[in-house]
């Protein structure tokens, strides 16, 4: 789950969601996310603490989690790096600027969002409204979930074209992924009737 488009000060309220699909348990350790695309970039890119991703499990990062907080009355599992308003119990996330020499800030108009395993194999990823979708090897069109909306992936839905993989819906951090029913078959048509009246 993606929100890009903030509702708090500064966006401070932006925040990912990762899920662990697999029935095995994951450390997080060295695991990089951000919204730079390639390594050596402007933009920023970060590094996961020592965490345990349970199978079936979900970790919020949340740009800030006193904003997070703010809006969702909860808090992340992680916040991007310390700031005037860090909580400490919250675990930070640490810059990599050998990836990404800026800080992340899902830009409104458009952005990626990369997930690379600890050898920097890219996991996932996502791009929105004007996004580097070719960067990514992804596809899709009108691709945008503006404030107070999310962009959430489907499990197990696969593909490379966005618009088959995503729902657009109020953010629920901590909650498991949506597993929308399948899309209602047509009506059968009238008995007797043609494809031409």
């Amino acid at each position: 789950e993606v929100v890009y488009d903030g509702t708090q000060p500064g966006d401070g309220d932006e925040f990912v969601e990762l899920y662990n699909p697999t029935g095995t348990p994951v450390n997080l350790v060295g695991w990089g996310i951000g919204d730079e695309v390639r390594a050596g970039g402007g933009e920023g890119f970060y590094r996961f603490p020592d965490r345990i991703l349970a199978p079936g499990a979900v970790a919020v990062v949340a740009r800030s989690a006193s904003a997070f907080r703010a809006r969702f009355g909860m808090l992340p599992d992680f916040e991007l790096e310390p700031g005037d308003e860090d909580l400490p119990e919250i675990p930070n996330l640490s810059r990599d600027r050998a990836w990404g020499r800026g800080r992340w800030a899902l830009n409104n108009s458009g952005d990626e969002v990369v997930l690379v395993d600890p050898e920097n194999r890219r996991v996932d990823a996502l791009a929105f409204r004007n996004g580097d979708f070719a960067a990514l090897g992804l596809s899709g069109h009108n691709i945008s979930a503006p404030a107070p909306k999310s962009l959430n992936r489907v499990a197990d839905w696969r593909g490379s074209h966005l618009n088959d993989l995503l729902v657009y819906q109020h953010p629920s951090p901590g909650a498991p992924l949506p597993r929308p029913a399948a899309p209602p078959a047509p009506p059968a048509p009238a008995v007797g009737a043609g494809l031409f009246a």
